[in-house]
């Protein structure tokens, strides 16, 4: 007991004190000699849930360190890791005050990425009085001409609030103390964990504020399903038309790492349909430490192609959907290949536009609604893009994947228009995988993404010899002599059939007996009271 409180630097009767309180979650020890041992991995793993208070943090000790890091340190025992974000997000939104969500999320991501990558002019920002903030984060941006309107608004903005300075002021505090725990020397390069950081912090925002906002962003889980389907490759260039955040540049250059390729031999570009998008495209793909032509201004791209003179190799994209009143398409363009698209739908505008913008060996991955596979005012559109060949297949994913829509979506992979690879088409019906993350949320899992790309990848690589199965209720290649006789709708569904058989998974089954027995069990104790009742009642009226 006397060398757990010393290496939790706490008080004998401290931990007396928790071992009498807590006996039932208290490890148990092993007496030797009239000695108590206990495992010190359990005595850690039980500190962890026991926060040290503020006033007894040792310095470098962050808030919300618990016993459980404190008592690994000094025993040497490997660390659990410090998750930055989740920290960050607690603490912050401690100081969020009556600030909306989008405007505070411009505010700790504008100043995360100044921290990050203006490690002097930071330097001067955080040694400024409250007064004077205003001031010292204007000069900041103009000193280094950086162009985050969005940030100059939420200073101004929280600086107008009651004891606005001060909280400006703690937010700075905060996100200059965090580094990993396991970066005490600060040897990790910022862009390994500020990048993944902002990332994982603009998800939550977005997550926050959901289909209030009008921000369009890609899940990680859906970013890597599209960069397995187009497998980028050195020397590949990228585009991106309509860059949300930069998550598609960002898996692109991610994939050519993890096999072995540099990701500066990526030429990456991206075109935002909005200014706010633009901003955080750039920020996060500084802080991934790369670099990316984004144009110099938002438009959206069917309206005007800022990247005309280039064709690309790779085109990943998650345009907005079923977009009303974007333009006034001139029927002479000619990305309109196979047919003037509608003034109050843009979904085969931008489908036509990521055709014509790719290179001979090009291949693309669109998300699109479900209804771009089946509407009747987009046939025409659809059955030329079908006759010719450019679409070699439509997935369809789980509802859900998204924070600002519920809406099942389909991925349509397509190619440049030119020599005919099939006469078919590949279609799968994924709406069943992903898991429930949190409420009414979902997420693609690894296996999952995997279970898609390998069937993508041993359809494209078919022979003669290697001939594709079927897999019924998942995939079919589906002549396109067939899919003209169902009117060329496109959905997966009407293709794959159902499954031969339904694999139940083991545990969820057996989750689901125990709580049928716990069910029968109650429903019998509740058979029993509403007999006793009835025996009261009846005892009134006799």
């Amino acid at each position: 007991m006397a060398e757990i409180a010393r290496m939790a630097e706490v008080k004998l009767p401290a931990v007396s004190n928790w071992r009498r309180r807590h006996q039932q979650t208290f490890p148990h020890c092993e007496r030797r000699a009239n000695q108590e041992l206990f495992a010190a991995s359990e005595i850690a793993a039980w500190l962890d849930g026991r926060k040290i208070a503020k006033i007894s943090l040792k310095d470098g000790e962050l808030p919300g360190t618990t016993y459980g890091m404190r008592f690994r340190r000094n025993l040497r025992l490997p660390e659990k890791s410090f998750n930055v974000t989740d920290f960050l997000w607690r603490q912050s939104e401690k100081y969020r005050g009556f600030l909306a969500v989008p405007e505070y999320a411009d505010l700790v991501l504008g100043l995360l990425y100044l921290r990050a990558r203006y490690p002097a002019r930071w330097t001067e920002l955080k040694a400024a009085a409250p007064w004077n903030l205003r001031e010292s984060v204007e000069h900041v941006i103009r000193t280094q001409q950086i162009p985050l309107p969005h940030l100059r608004r939420a200073v101004s903005t929280v600086l107008s609030e009651t004891h606005g300075p001060e909280r400006l002021g703690e937010i700075i505090r905060l996100l200059d103390s965090v580094q990993l725990s396991a970066d005490k020397d600060h040897s990790i390069p910022q862009s390994d964990w500020t990048g993944p950081v902002f990332d994982q912090l603009l998800e939550r925002f977005v997550d926050t504020f959901g289909s209030h906002g009008s921000v369009v962003f890609t899940p990680a889980s859906v970013v890597r399903v599209l960069v397995e389907l187009t497998t980028p490759r050195p020397g590949d260039s990228v585009l991106d038309p309509c860059c949300d955040s930069g998550g598609f540049l960002i898996g692109a250059a991610s994939y050519v790492k993890e096999h072995g390729g540099r990701p500066a031999d990526l030429p990456l570009a991206g075109q935002a349909l909005r200014g706010w998008s633009w901003s955080i495209s750039r920020m996060n793909l500084e802080l991934h430490g790369l670099s990316a032509d984004l144009a110099k201004r938002p438009v959206m791209a069917p309206v005007e192609n800022l990247h005309s003179d280039r064709r690309f190799d790779v085109i990943m994209t998650n345009p907005p959907f079923n977009s009303r009143d974007w333009g006034q398409p001139d029927p002479a363009d000619p990305r309109w290949r196979y047919g003037t698209p509608s003034r109050s739908n843009a979904n085969f505008a931008w489908l036509q536009h990521v055709v014509s913008s790719l290179s001979e060996r090009g291949r693309a991955a669109v998300i699109m609604p479900t209804s771009a596979s089946f509407t009747v005012n987009d046939r025409s559109i659809r059955a030329a893009m079908v006759d010719d060949g450019v679409v070699r297949a439509v997935i369809a994913l789980p509802t859900h994947l998204f924070a600002s829509t519920g809406v099942a979506v389909n991925v349509w992979l397509l190619k440049r228009p030119g020599r005919r690879t099939a006469d078919e088409i590949l279609l799968i019906d994924a709406r069943t995988l992903g898991s429930t993350v949190r409420r009414a949320h979902t997420d693609l899992l690894e296996t999952d993404t995997r279970r898609i790309a390998q069937k993508w990848d041993e359809w494209r690589h078919r022979t003669e010899r290697s001939r594709f199965q079927d897999e019924p209720g998942f995939a079919a290649s589906v002549p396109i002599s067939q899919i003209r006789d169902n009117d060329y709708i496109l959905l997966p569904s009407r293709y794959v059939g159902v499954a031969d058989t339904i694999q139940a998974d083991p545990k969820k089954v057996a989750k689901l007996q125990r709580k049928l027995v716990q069910l029968r069990d109650r429903s019998a104790e509740i058979d029993a009271i509403v007999d006793r009742q009835l025996a009261r009642v009846n005892s009134w009226t006799h």
